[in-house]
């Protein structure tokens, strides 16, 4: 009995999602590009903190701290894009 429902629940789950290959695909890349941004920005703080301050690099710590302003806003404008392709996605299923 259980085994009946197991094909037609796959299939159906199959159906809805080939409508939404793009934007999954578009989802979990900008996922994957915001965790690399988000990793980053620890590391670029260890090498500000390690490596320039003490050696009182101010041109070296200026380019880093503007590549970090560069790497936030990038991740805020990722987020804001998985966000709308969430949105899109829950759009197209509520209409399936």
């Amino acid at each position: 009995m259980k085994g009946e429902n197991t094909g037609s629940v796959k299939r159906l789950f199959l159906h809805a999602m080939r409508s939404q290959r793009k934007e999954l695909l578009v989802y979990l890349s900008l996922m994957l590009l915001g965790a690399l941004i988000s990793m980053s920005v620890p590391l670029c703080v260890g090498y500000v903190t390690d490596r320039l301050i003490p050696k009182s690099e101010s041109n070296a710590i200026l380019v880093m701290m503007f590549s970090l302003i560069l790497g936030i806003t990038a991740g805020l404008l990722i987020n804001v894009t998985v966000n709308r392709t969430k949105i899109r996605i829950q759009d197209r299923k509520s209409v399936v």
